[in-house]
């Protein structure tokens, strides 16, 4: 009998893991841009602060692979929010930095790999968010060269599935009332 109190257990305990399905690959997005100062003010790209993405322009180059590439396919409307990098991110965090296809990223760090006369390298974390799945997080890159031209590449990480609170606490509820019921017969 204790044993099947302990196959019980196991079984509820293995139970409570419930995931949604991880985001994967990498999606690329190429388009016009401005490098700007804090006023907002076009600069050249050796001494930009921000980046202004003129909000609404359709026609970005898209490319991808995993489930990123099959959720955004090729020429989306992108919609991308304007940041400044330097001396800070501001907004902090940009949510979202931009959306394609109903997916969203949001932009938590940024660091200047690079910053010359000819281009500029940014870097790093943010989270992609989609329906259906769960938020994952990963790297990001930033290049922009002159004239005018951003590319956007985003790598996912492998995020582990978050449990939903309202079916875990239901799950184990059922678990225990099976194992009073079970200790219940073994009692009398």
């Amino acid at each position: 009998m204790k044993k099947a109190l302990l196959i019980a257990a196991t079984a509820a305990l293995v139970s409570l893991s419930a995931h949604a399905a991880q985001i994967d690959g990498t999606v690329d997005f190429a388009g016009p841009v401005r490098t700007v100062n804090a006023a907002n003010a076009t600069v050249p790209v050796s001494v930009a602060t921000g980046l202004d993405f003129n909000a609404g322009v359709s026609g970005f180059a898209v490319t991808g692979s995993g489930t990123l590439g099959a959720l955004i396919p090729s020429f989306s409307t992108v919609l991308f929010t304007d940041f400044q990098f330097s001396p800070v991110l501001s907004p902090s965090p940009v949510s979202p930095l931009w959306v394609a296809n109903g997916i969203t990223f949001t932009l938590s760090s940024v660091s200047i790999t690079s910053q010359t006369g000819t281009g500029l390298t940014l870097f790093g974390t943010g989270t992609i968010s989609a329906p259906g799945y769960d938020l994952t997080s990963g790297t990001w890159t930033i290049g922009v060269t002159s004239p005018d031209s951003v590319t956007f590449s985003f790598q996912s990480g492998t995020a582990a599935g978050v449990p939903d609170g309202g079916t875990t606490v239901m799950l184990l509820g059922a678990a225990l009332s099976g194992l009073g019921l079970i200790r219940r017969k073994m009692a009398a």
